[in-house]
């Protein structure tokens, strides 16, 4: 079983056909106003292909054709000064537009750089405080009198607090001898 022909098979022959006529038509052109005017023609081959000539070919059905009038030669090269100058534009601004790009990139790739050498900048800074930082507890545990325990010479009570006063010494009461606590009376001042 043979696949159904598409229809788009015939779009690069058309694309070729056009091709061909504006290649035709500017032969025409430099050539000049020969004959008045240029004939094309749309031949079908025995194989079933189209050919786009300007002269009828043997053994090809003309189908279709076209007459197209000689173009006067000042307003030819009025159109290609004109083409050319469009094309030119287009080439420059084609041009400011990739040196734009490049420009952008260059300052991208050097803020880049900038931020990588600020994050080294960082990085170093912050171990040189931490470096610091570390000598500093170093020193400051250097710096600390050293104490000297000896045995049996250690006081009952730390320096910094002074020592305790015995309640004064009561014989304990019986419960029928207790009596209760006196209640406390607040001073007036």
């Amino acid at each position: 079983m043979s696949p159904a022909p598409r229809p788009w098979s015939l779009r690069p022959a058309l694309a070729a056909a056009f091709l061909a006529i504006a290649g035709w038509t500017a032969q025409a052109v430099a050539a000049g106003p020969a004959g008045g005017s240029q004939a094309i023609y749309q031949q079908r081959l025995p194989d079933g292909s189209i050919l786009l000539t300007d002269r009828p070919g043997p053994g090809g059905v003309i189908q279709r054709s076209w007459a197209l009038p000689a173009e006067d030669p000042a307003s030819a090269a009025a159109r290609r000064a004109a083409g050319r100058s469009e094309a030119a534009e287009t080439q420059e601004r084609l041009q400011r537009s990739i040196e734009l790009r490049q420009r952008l990139d260059a300052e991208l790739e050097l803020e880049r750089l900038r931020r990588d050498q600020a994050l080294a900048v960082l990085s170093a800074e912050r171990e040189r405080a931490e470096r610091e930082r570390a000598e500093r507890e170093r020193s400051a545990e250097l710096d600390r009198p050293a104490v000297v325990v000896v045995p049996g010479w250690q006081h009952r009570h730390p320096p910094h607090r002074p020592p305790r006063t015995q309640r004064p010494w009561h014989p304990p009461q019986d419960e029928e001898t207790q009596r209760p606590p006196e209640p406390r009376v607040p001073l007036r001042r």
